[in-house]
């Protein structure tokens, strides 16, 4: 089997799924991507968010890009939305893109097709060609799911981000701290806390949590993306 990792970005109301663009990557190092000119590009434009998330990412002209305050800090986002770029050669007729897809999965011996949440990107790519009945031979009947597989490896699907390992390493480096410091409390008693014997075991908890620090630092730059430790896959 020769496996396709696919996404497909669309509106949708419930009744109808409409492309937006797709994107798919071959196995053997093939890829595509398109964006359907033939989309109803008014309605996308009154989708927040659709604007907020797929848009920006979309072959543009005439917008303008600015920080603006969201949740008390501030993002790089679209202060003029512009217009879809109809003179960028991988925005085309929905028909063009029907026929390039075909052809891309048909030149993949046995392909095998992946998505993440993928029930509406398989109905939206198959309704390429129309009814079920119309799937071009060679084009698979059904999507396997990477959710689906994931639970059946039972793998943890936590994401992280920068964010996250902003907080993670915050409250290793702190936990370090506050373990090896109250170890040292206990341990001396209030009256040592007068002799600069007990300060300078509590300077050596501190220099304890400034290598959880580094450590972490390191992580992030030589192991997992986003990672607070050097453990593979944590």
């Amino acid at each position: 089997m020769t496996a396709i990792d696919y996404d497909l970005e669309f509106l949708e109301d419930g009744r109808t799924i409409e492309l937006i663009s797709i994107g798919m990557v071959c196995d053997d190092g093939r890829e595509y991507y398109a964006v359907n000119s033939d989309a109803d590009w008014d309605r996308v434009r009154k989708h927040p968010w659709l604007m907020q998330n797929v848009w920006p990412h979309l072959p543009l002209r005439g917008h303008k890009s600015g920080l603006v305050t969201v949740g008390g800090g501030t993002e790089v986002r679209l202060t003029e939305p512009g217009v879809i770029d109809t003179s960028n050669t991988q925005v085309k007729p929905r028909w063009v893109i029907a026929n390039e897809v075909r052809d891309f999965l048909q030149a993949t011996p046995d392909a095998e097709l992946w998505a993440n949440y993928g029930a509406y990107d398989h109905v939206g790519l198959a309704q390429l060609w129309g009814p079920m009945v119309r799937l071009p031979e060679g084009v698979p009947m059904f999507t396997n799911d990477i959710q689906q597989e994931v639970r059946r490896q039972g793998v943890d699907t936590v994401v992280k981000t920068a964010g996250t390992y902003a907080r993670d390493l915050a409250e290793r480096t702190v936990a370090t701290f506050v373990v090896a410091a109250s170890d040292v409390g206990i341990a001396a008693g209030p009256a040592d806390m007068f002799h600069a014997s007990f300060w300078q075991t509590m300077g050596v908890a501190g220099i304890t949590a400034a290598g959880t620090l580094l450590k972490g630092m390191l992580a992030r730059a030589f192991g997992t993306k986003n990672s607070a430790s050097l453990a593979k896959g944590v």
